[in-house]
């Protein structure tokens, strides 16, 4: 038996010494042709599995640009006037969705607040002020106007004001 296993064992060495000749021939460099084809192999399906990443990404970034824009188109600031206040704005659930609109909102804010306030009349701050302005259209249903602006001062602490505020 062990005659047989040592003469299958050379029979098998002279089969591995003559298929290994053949793929070193079939070489120009030191790599075999299998070795330069399973990297480029390897190579490609990295390269596939990346972009079905990017891919997802763009695909992200798309709904979040459609996002902005119809969170922007909602809120285009209209022309500062007495009757502008600021539009209802809704944000999606997707939170950089909400900071980066809450963000463009609130700059929105700050660069047009110097018109807004332009448009109070101007009076000194120990100055008292009071004005009422109502508009209405000569149909019996339609909408009408009420504006109240009022500056004063009133005596009392700040929490004493914010105790009436909070039961009115």
């Amino acid at each position: 038996m062990e005659a047989e296993v040592v003469h299958l064992q050379s029979i098998l060495d002279g089969f591995q010494a003559k298929s290994l000749p053949s793929v070193r021939e079939a070489s120009d460099s030191m790599l075999s042709w299998h070795s330069i084809a399973m990297v480029f192999k390897s190579e490609a399906h990295r390269v596939l599995t990346d972009r079905e990443s990017l891919v997802t990404q763009t695909k992200e970034f798309r709904a979040l640009i459609a996002s902005m824009q119809r969170f922007v188109m909602m809120n285009i600031p209209l022309p500062v006037s007495r009757s502008n206040t600021w539009p209802s704005a809704t944000l999606v659930a997707d939170p950089r969705t909400r900071y980066l609109g809450k963000e463009w909102l609130t700059q929105q804010m700050y660069h047009t607040m110097h018109d807004a306030i332009a448009l109070f009349p101007v009076v000194g701050d120990d100055e008292d002020f009071y004005q009422f302005d109502f508009q209405a259209s000569d149909g019996h249903d339609d909408p009408f106007m009420f504006i109240e602006q009022m500056q004063c001062k009133l005596p009392g602490t700040l929490a004493s004001f914010r105790r009436v505020e909070e039961s009115h």
